[in-house]
């Protein structure tokens, strides 16, 4: 039964996630993060988003979706 509950938490939350992360990208009017490096997301958000819960969650999401992320292709879902 944990196992279960594990997985669909699993299935569920990054959908949740994802689209915690557009709505928040709208709200503080994000740039593309596919054309920013990490370190250039990380500046944009410490210095735009005072925040913090909204920062720390905008900052994961876009990060997952930077230029130069090794992990990219499985972070965002490609």
């Amino acid at each position: 039964m944990k196992r279960l509950i594990f997985l669909a938490l699993l299935v569920i939350a990054p959908s949740i996630m994802l689209g915690n992360c557009e709505a928040l990208m709208q709200q503080y009017n994000a740039p593309d993060p596919a054309s920013k490096t990490m370190s250039q997301i990380s500046r944009w958000v410490s210095s735009k988003v005072e925040n913090a819960s909204d920062a720390k969650a905008l900052e994961t999401c876009m990060v997952a979706r930077a230029a130069d992320n090794p992990n990219k292709e499985q972070v965002a879902g490609k």
